[in-house]
């Protein structure tokens, strides 16, 4: 069920002050230096064959140093993210069925949690630019070469890219309007929302900023997804989506003197049709991210190891 971690969208930008009065100009405006990042998932999914219903939850906890590049001449800067501590925990039914912390679990033997212990100390950057727009994430062979040895490719490769969508995702798109705006002003973007498929649609989100008190802009955003689409008959290979009906809600709290944000929260709540091996499946989903950025840097964790 690997497809199905890190599914909840979430953004994070800088904003700075256009000037003194009632319009603030929102940018990416991350001050050089180091920072802990932290998100938190939590992923309730029902699925229903038909003659069949298994309920999964999901709670991911990823912590990272974020390092910030001093601004070029065109605003561009370098973000670096180091893993510091990946936590799992999968429950079916009500029971749990498999967990996991990098921290302490130094001997793994499920495939997945093998790759996310061998990410630690592992590193992948991107450059943002002034609208908070991302490049790709750039992943060195050194993160390549850490991986286990006796892991199948393709789900090295599969978790490598669920991490790398996360990061875009969270620290390369953007809720920016492009222009000053007030309290109570509103506009429209597209967002990318990764599926529990594991593809991705665009949508239209709309964002408001709600208020800024004690230094602090909150800025909200809202999204409907649906879509229907006409798809070739899955076969036992193909996974095919057949539809779609999400709602997502998101906060972002942003320091509006040092551009730092704060926290962002999403939550989202759907269903998806699917289509495997020529079985509809609908998915049901509720899900939730939490993001908080502090300067810094990680100083380990906080529980002591597990006894052996």
């Amino acid at each position: 069920m690997n497809r199905f971690r890190w599914l909840v969208i979430c953004v994070a930008a800088g904003i700075g002050v256009a000037a003194w009065g009632q319009k603030i100009d929102l940018k990416v405006n991350y001050g050089p230096g180091a920072y802990v990042a932290t998100q938190h998932v939590t992923l309730s999914t029902t699925f229903d064959t038909g003659d069949k219903t298994i309920k999964l939850r999901t709670i991911d906890a990823l912590t990272m140093d974020m390092t910030v590049g001093k601004a070029d001449a065109d605003s561009h800067r370098d973000l670096t993210f180091t893993f510091r501590r990946i936590k799992s925990d999968s429950q079916r039914d009500g029971k749990t069925t498999k967990t996991h912390d990098s921290a302490t679990d130094a001997k793994p033997q499920d495939p997945v949690y093998k790759i996310d212990n061998a990410m630690i100390g592992q590193s992948m950057s991107m450059t943002v630019d002034a609208k908070g727009h991302a490049n790709s994430l750039h992943r060195p062979e050194k993160l390549l070469a850490a991986m286990p040895k006796d892991v199948p490719e393709d789900e090295v490769t599969q978790s490598l890219q669920i991490h790398a969508e996360n990061l875009l995702e969270c620290f390369g798109q953007t809720a920016l309007p492009g222009k000053p705006v007030g309290k109570g002003d509103s506009w429209e973007l597209a967002t990318r929302v990764t599926m529990p498929t594991g593809g991705s649609m665009h949508v239209r989100q709309v964002c408001t900023l709600k208020e800024i008190k004690n230094g602090v802009a909150t800025v909200t955003g809202k999204a409907t997804v649906k879509s229907k689409d006409d798809y070739a008959d899955a076969t036992e290979e193909v996974t095919s989506l057949r539809d779609i009906d999400m709602t997502t809600e998101s906060t972002l709290l942003i320091d509006v003197a040092t551009g730092l944000p704060q926290s962002a929260t999403t939550t989202q709540k759907g269903s998806v049709l699917l289509s495997l091996g020529g079985k509809d499946v609908t998915v049901a989903f509720d899900g939730k991210s939490e993001i908080t950025i502090q300067k810094g840097a990680y100083k380990g964790p906080q529980e002591a190891p597990k006894k052996k």
